[in-house]
């Protein structure tokens, strides 16, 4: 199974759009709004749950069109943890992982993301690159 393509954000940040410009494209629709509130159809445990999400996403990268995606993740959480064990079926499981691992929440998705800090790794071969 291939990999998923990074959000276009994460490209920018990573530096890949300025080195292979012609392999994205110059039009991907962004939404500016924010993602919100919790929606009012949640209830109390599902509510504190997408609180703790949206605290750990990171900044920038979840708009208000990913609302539905995060909607349900939280709810496919909350279910997994509400039921025994023995009860809970593989697919329930499987979406729940799935749903994290887009917004970045599973350790290979998160190394995906990258970050903005400069790598504190020193490598002496640095000095002949520049």
């Amino acid at each position: 199974m291939s990999r998923h393509p990074l959000p276009m954000e994460i490209q920018h940040l990573k530096g890949a759009v300025k080195e292979n410009p012609g392999r994205f494209p110059s039009n991907v629709p962004k939404s500016s709004a924010q993602l919100g509130d919790p929606p009012s159809d949640l209830n109390e445990k599902e509510v504190e749950l997408w609180k703790d999400i949206v605290g750990a996403l990171p900044a920038g990268i979840c708009t208000r069109l990913d609302r539905v995606l995060l909607k349900h993740t939280v709810r496919l959480c909350v279910y997994v943890d509400n039921t025994p064990i023995a009860e809970l079926s593989a697919s329930k499981f499987g979406m729940m992982v799935q749903c994290l691992a887009r917004l970045g929440f599973t350790p290979a998705d998160r190394r995906r993301l990258g970050s903005n800090e400069p790598s504190s790794t020193y490598n002496e071969f640095d000095q002949f690159l520049a």
